[in-house]
């Protein structure tokens, strides 16, 4: 993923806790500073969720 020049915003509604996906923060840090993450849940504007509701996955 890392040659994707443009990043894009694909509609896929989740619900009832399915696409959770859980680790302790030295393994997300991991994912992240090894470029292993591959999609994050945002807004209909490309905004990270973040956490916050009811964007409630955190990254």
């Amino acid at each position: 993923m890392r040659n994707i020049s443009d990043f894009f915003v694909v509609d896929l509604p989740v619900r009832n806790g399915e696409g959770k996906f859980y680790a302790k923060a030295d393994i997300l840090a991991t994912l992240q500073e090894n470029h292993l993450v591959a999609a994050r849940y945002a807004d209909a504007a490309g905004a990270v969720a973040g956490g916050k509701f009811p964007r409630r996955i955190i990254e």
